[in-house]
């Protein structure tokens, strides 16, 4: 519990350290809580993020239904989970651009698709081994999210 409020007090705090306890009591609670809410909220009625499909993808990206618990969800979230992140980095000794990029991974990554989406679209269809490269690179960023979440929640910083 007290890595919990540890969490909530250091808000503000870029360049302490935080150990593995801290980091998962603070964490993957609020990760939890954040699918909960754009996933299984809609289905309980609330209302949901969401756009047109009829729409193109440019104004799609920018016409995203966002209510207004979405945004206080994401806000309140979002700079606590940075700087926790970031005292993660210090305490493992890694560059803080690592806890940058798994921040903001959904809306580097919707770009990411974005761009591919747009190179792809003058290439042949019928060739299998573009479709692999193209689900390859796709999958790359996953892959280093997952692996530095593992590397953040498992592996032991250094003593204080």
């Amino acid at each position: 519990m007290d890595a919990y409020i540890n969490f909530w007090k250091n808000t503000f705090n870029f360049k302490g350290r935080s150990n593995r306890t801290e980091f998962n009591m603070g964490f993957w609670p609020h990760i939890l809580c954040i699918i909960l809410v754009f996933t299984i909220g809609p289905m309980l009625g609330l209302p949901k993020l969401g756009f047109n499909l009829k729409t193109p993808l440019f104004e799609m990206l920018f016409d995203l239904n966002w209510q207004f618990y979405h945004l206080l969800i994401v806000v309140v979230f979002l700079i606590p989970l940075i700087s926790l992140m970031i005292r993660r980095c210090n305490d493992l000794k890694i560059e803080g651009i690592h806890a940058v990029l798994i921040g903001f991974f959904p809306l580097f990554y919707m770009f990411y698709i974005l761009l591919i989406a747009i190179m792809g679209q003058g290439l042949p269809e019928d060739v299998i081994w573009v479709e692999i490269i193209f689900y390859v690179i796709l999958l790359l960023p996953i892959i280093y999210f997952f692996y530095m979440l593992c590397v953040f929640s498992f592996k032991k910083g250094s003593e204080y």
